[in-house]
């Protein structure tokens, strides 16, 4: 039987595991995912079809991702709060992905990101991100990479209140 949430998923699941995600609005107040692979080994967020599940937050980051080698593939996401994606993971894949519309309410100077990276060597490849901040506001931008290490390639940034790729706090 299908699991009903991507984090009670992520709380089951093992090193090389593949959680396929139907296509579907998910609504919540924001998720946290802990579960971690290994450099061989994998764990992978799949949406089953390219942003056809919609991940929804109506108060916090959307997804908040603290594991390891960790993939997330495909989503079309969407948050009221600071981030669509964050992830805290090293060796994080954000692959793909639709990040539209986050903080679009609040300016000040906590910020906010379609895409936010914490986490040493994160990649954010082919995701198009777009839209995040209210018009005016400086300090939400598209993807933020916090630590160094990290990779962007092949994404599509604009619209973004802030800056389309943020580095900062010892980016390389």
């Amino acid at each position: 039987n299908p699991w009903g949430t991507i984090a009670y998923a992520s709380a089951r699941i093992g090193r090389g595991a593949t959680v396929h995600v139907a296509a579907g609005t998910y609504t919540s107040m924001g998720f946290t995912t802990s579960a971690s692979g290994t450099s061989s080994s994998r764990i992978v967020y799949l949406s089953d079809t390219k942003w056809g599940a919609h991940i929804v937050s109506t108060s916090s980051t959307a997804w908040d991702n603290e594991g390891a080698y960790v993939d997330i593939v495909g989503f079309d996401v969407t948050s009221v709060g600071y981030n669509g994606i964050y992830t805290a993971g090293t060796y994080t894949h954000i692959i793909g992905n639709n990040v539209h519309d986050v903080r679009t309410g609040v300016c000040d100077s906590t910020g906010g990101s379609g895409i936010n990276l914490n986490g040493t060597y994160a990649s954010v490849i082919g995701n198009y991100v777009h839209n995040n901040g209210p018009t005016g506001c400086r300090y939400v931008h598209g993807i933020d990479f916090l630590v160094a290490g990290g990779l962007a390639a092949n994404n599509i940034v604009f619209g973004n209140s802030g800056l389309g790729i943020q580095l900062w706090h010892g980016a390389s």
